[in-house]
């Protein structure tokens, strides 16, 4: 079975990963803007969820 063309290129999501610089995040309920070395899962000031701020909202 052959690959088509579009499955060996990069897609537009594979952005890749880099461990190297800290990663900004952002509060879906206060609006804070954390910016961390380790993955975050909830605020600190107010418990609520995170969103990573270098991933789209669509």
């Amino acid at each position: 079975m052959s690959k088509r063309a579009s499955e060996s290129e990069p897609r537009f999501w594979d952005c890749g990963y880099d461990n190297t610089t800290p990663t900004s995040y952002e509060c879906l309920s206060c609006g804070e803007i954390l910016v961390s070395d380790t993955p975050e899962s909830s605020c600190q000031s107010c418990g609520s969820d995170l969103r990573n701020r270098s991933m789209p909202i669509e």
